[in-house]
C-alpha cells in the first residue's frame, strides 16, 4: 500500500485507460517521411484517393486538405473505420462472412429436411427415403464445414489486415511522439 494516497491517486488517474493514446488536436506529421504508395490517403468528405497530389484541395468535392494531417486522421485516430471496408482484405472479409452464413441456412434447411421425412409406405420407397437422407444428412456436414472454413478465412483476413497496418500506425505515432500502447 502506498504512503502517498493523493500522489498514487494523482498518478493512477493522469494516465491514459485502456492502452488509449491522446492525440493533439491538429496533429502534424512531416508528410515526406511516409511515401505515398505506402501510406495512401484519402479525402475526409467523399473518400477519393488523394495519391500524387499537393496539398491544397481535393479534385473531387473541393474539400481543403493537408496530407500530414490527413496520415494523422486515417492512421491514428480513425484507422480501422472507412480503410478496412474499402480494401480488399475488407471486401472478401464481408463476402467470405456473408457466403458463409448463407452456406450455413441452407445446410440447417438440409438438417431439417433430412429430420422431417415422411415414413415410407413400402420397403422399396423405405429404401430411397433412407439412401435421401443420408445423402441429405451428408450435404449437411460438408456444407457446415465448408461454411465454418469460410468464417476462419474471413476472421484470418481481418487480423492479417489488423496487423499489416498496424506497423504503419505505429510508425505514424513514433513522428508524433506519442507513448506506445
Amino acid at each position: 500500500m502506498p504512503r502517498d494516497w493523493k500522489g498514487f491517486i494523482r498518478r493512477l488517474l493522469n494516465r491514459p485507460l485502456f492502452g488509449t493514446v491522446v492525440v493533439p488536436r491538429g496533429a502534424v506529421v512531416d508528410a515526406g517521411l511516409f511515401p505515398e504508395d505506402e501510406f495512401p490517403v484519402h479525402c475526409t468528405k467523399c473518400r477519393y484517393l488523394l495519391r500524387g497530389l499537393p496539398d491544397g484541395r481535393c479534385p473531387e468535392c473541393g474539400t481543403a486538405f493537408q496530407r500530414g494531417r490527413l496520415l494523422v486522421r486515417e492512421y491514428v485516430l480513425k484507422h480501422d473505420e472507412p480503410s478496412f471496408r474499402s480494401s480488399p482484405a475488407g471486401k472478401w472479409t464481408w463476402w467470405l462472412s456473408i457466403g458463409g452464413i448463407a452456406l450455413q441456412l441452407a445446410a440447417y434447411g438440409a438438417f431439417l429436411a433430412s429430420i422431417f421425412v415422411p415414413e415410407p409406405a413400402t420397403p422399396a420407397t423405405f429404401q430411397q427415403t433412407a439412401d435421401w437422407t443420408t445423402r441429405l444428412f451428408l450435404a449437411w456436414r460438408v456444407v457446415t464445414v465448408i461454411a465454418w472454413l469460410m468464417f476462419i478465412g474471413a476472421g484470418i483476413l481481418a487480423a492479417r489486415h489488423f496487423y499489416r497496418t498496424r506497423a504503419k500506425r505505429r510508425r505514424i505515432r513514433e513522428a508524433l511522439n506519442l507513448p506506445k500502447t
